[in-house]
């Protein structure tokens, strides 16, 4: 559970990221892969830390239920 809320703090960043960055065109994004194709053409920085938090929070700690605390731990700092 506390994977999918730091997951989607994750998400929310990017969010505001573009919402900033393309002011009144702003839509939210729907998938990952609309979040990586925005950011790829922005902030690839950024775009490596989602990439992260989508793998190891989203997919490990949320989906898989990783019961590895170092492993959130890492993404997490």
């Amino acid at each position: 559970m506390a994977s999918g809320t730091a997951y989607n703090a994750a998400l929310m960043i990017a969010d505001e990221y573009l919402k900033k960055r393309e002011g009144v065109k702003f839509v939210k994004p729907k998938s990952i892969e609309d979040y990586r194709n925005r950011l790829r053409k922005n902030n690839k920085t950024l775009l490596s830390y989602l990439n992260e938090a989508y793998d190891t929070l989203h997919l490990a700690g949320y989906y898989h239920g990783t019961p590895s605390v170092r492993t959130i731990k890492e993404v997490m700092i």
